[in-house]
């Protein structure tokens, strides 16, 4: 049984500038001495039976101080303190794989608005203490799992060559908003989010044909439309019989009524509720076999009936404002530096050097029942007012009627989501290597290891890999180089992505044919010319005596 260690005292703190949010009414710091492991698990209504509006638990990895607050409803949330360059190492945001100088601007883009965000604090950030989210509202922080994940190495690079370099207007750093792929164009703030229009965030094209998902088209049967937007109210029990686009509203028709939701609702509603009503096909699959990341990714898009079924097709996916990141990648695969692919998307404007705050505090979840913490490298969980609970063990935190609750529990439970797999048969090659095919649910550190039993015999170096089937050879030699005696082995393949070590076993059998036997040069020769040979020598003999014999005679 769970030892309660304590319900610490309420600290009654009311939120300054949104009194609609709830207010903090206490708090636990646990001072990490080195990276710690975090496990979040979120509230769910027993009669929630949509499978993509149940919020997972799950886990990931910090480094810095780690704030716990609770509010008064009854709910978590955790802010992670850490030092500037490695709140930059954390951010996820594009594959850490692509090339160079689209790394390095969009450090340049995010360190912009981090530092944008520290100036302007969003409402209710205040009342529970932090600068900036790690969700894509802010930007994408992952803590240390990018750093130490696959193609970790390039982005720490990018972060720490680019040091202090920041877009500026008017002395300021700018709100350098980005998103994956434009619709053709880059637009204006003001007509993506209104307000007076920034100068810096003029339209340019996008530049971003190569992306997969620059232009995309989703059928979605007529008589699963109906369904759909029934869940959310914008149409009735009659099927529905056709559908189109009219501006900024939608025109569906059927069963004699007509109804004129806003594109907006209707591309919303797609994306909340068709995974609900029609789980496991939406959103659909690409022609390579990839899910869409939304059923509609993006406002920009038309609808036409064919058929049986209402066909969008569309461009783009983001808010269409600032850098296009596949244009970035795309504008660097040309040879444009950072600096060039920066103005060109911010309306000239290049880096400029400037002096990096010491600390930012970043909220990396809130809403949460239950919080554990496991250090890696010791640690001290303390009260708001510095009192010691403990060191250097797992704590569940968990919200209470008096306060929150502290128990030290085992190591966590959530279950990891990177998954490797063999994804074929293994092949022991002539040249004393073993190549398998493997499976990578997500990118990934690969490494093989060659066991005899209980020993390891022979580990190959980590390589990064992204997402897919990829080939993975091992040498079959031992430390010294020679060839793996023969017998039976295991090959371990374990993957980790910053966050989890995952692995599988394939067991290797090595048998060499036998050698050989060399032969006597003797039993090699035939026999005919064994008796060729021998009368030839009896002849010469014999002629040899018979001259003799007459010599003598005469």
């Amino acid at each position: 049984m769970r030892k309660v260690l304590l319900p610490l005292l309420a600290l009654a703190l009311l939120a300054t500038l949104a009194p609609s949010r709830a207010a903090v009414v206490e708090r636990l710091r646990f001072d990490n001495g080195g990276v710690a492991s975090v496990e979040v698990i979120y509230p769910n209504s027993p009669n929630q039976t949509c499978e993509s509006k149940i919020k997972k638990p799950w886990r990931a990895r910090y480094r810095g101080a780690l704030e716990v607050v609770m509010t008064d409803d009854n709910r978590l949330a955790i802010v992670d303190e850490i030092t500037f360059p490695e709140y930059l190492y954390g951010l996820g945001e594009v594959p850490r794989s692509w090339p160079e100088e689209t790394l390095r601007a969009q450090v340049i883009a995010a360190r912009s608005y981090a530092l944008y965000q520290l100036r302007n604090p969003r409402p209710g950030a205040q009342s529970i203490g932090y600068d900036i989210c790690s969700t894509d509202r802010c930007q994408v922080y992952r803590g240390v799992a990018v750093e130490q994940g696959a193609f970790g190495e390039r982005w720490v690079k990018a972060v720490d060559d680019t040091e202090g370099m920041v877009l500026t207007h008017g002395g300021d750093p700018v709100q350098a908003f980005y998103f994956s792929t434009s619709s053709g164009t880059t637009r204006g703030n003001n007509e993506v989010f209104g307000g007076p229009p920034r100068p810096y965030f003029n339209p340019v094209p996008g530049k971003d044909d190569g992306s997969p998902m620059a232009r995309w088209t989703v059928r979605i049967p007529l008589a699963e439309l109906g369904p759909i937007l029934r869940r959310d109210g914008l149409w009735g029990s009659e099927p529905i019989t056709s559908v189109r686009r009219d501006g900024a509203r939608m025109v569906i028709s059927g069963g004699g009524k007509t109804q004129r939701p806003t594109a907006t609702s209707f591309r919303s509603t797609l994306n909340s509720e068709a995974s609900c009503a029609f789980p496991g096909k939406y959103p659909p699959r690409r022609s390579d076999g990839s899910k869409l990341p939304q059923t509609v990714p993006s406002i920009r898009f038309e609808v036409s009936v064919s058929g049986s079924d209402a066909v969008i097709t569309g461009r783009g996916w983001g808010h269409d404002v600032g850098m296009s990141q596949y244009g970035a990648k795309a504008l660097a695969e040309e040879g444009k530096s950072a600096a060039d692919i920066l103005a060109y998307y911010y309306g000239g404007l290049r880096p400029q050097k400037i002096t990096e705050p010491g600390a930012i505090r970043v909220m990396v979840a809130e809403g949460a029942i239950k919080i554990r913490i496991t250090p890696e490298g010791g640690g001290t969980l303390r009260t708001g007012a510095g009192g010691v609970i403990g060191q250097g063990e797992t704590y569940e935190i968990t919200p209470g009627a008096g306060g929150v609750k502290v128990a030290r529990v085992k190591a966590g439970t959530v279950e990891p989501t990177l998954s490797v797999e063999a994804a074929g048969e293994g092949t022991l090659n002539e040249d004393e290597t073993f190549t398998l095919p493997v499976k990578l649910s997500a990118p990934a550190r690969i490494t093989a290891v060659v066991l005899r039993g209980e020993t390891e015999v022979r580990r190959e170096p980590e390589s990064s890999f992204e997402r897919g089937e990829h080939e993975i050879t091992v040498a079959m030699t031992g430390a010294d180089g020679k060839p793996l005696a023969d017998g039976t082995y295991d090959v371990a393949v374990e993957a980790f992505d910053g966050i989890d070590r995952v692995r599988f076993v394939t067991p290797v059998a090595i048998s060499r044919p036998p050698a050989p036997r060399s032969s006597s040069p003797i039993r090699s020769l035939s026999p005919l010319p064994l008796i060729a040979a021998a009368a030839l020598i009896l002849l010469l003999v014999g002629g040899f005596f018979l001259i003799r014999t007459r010599s003598r005679r005469t």
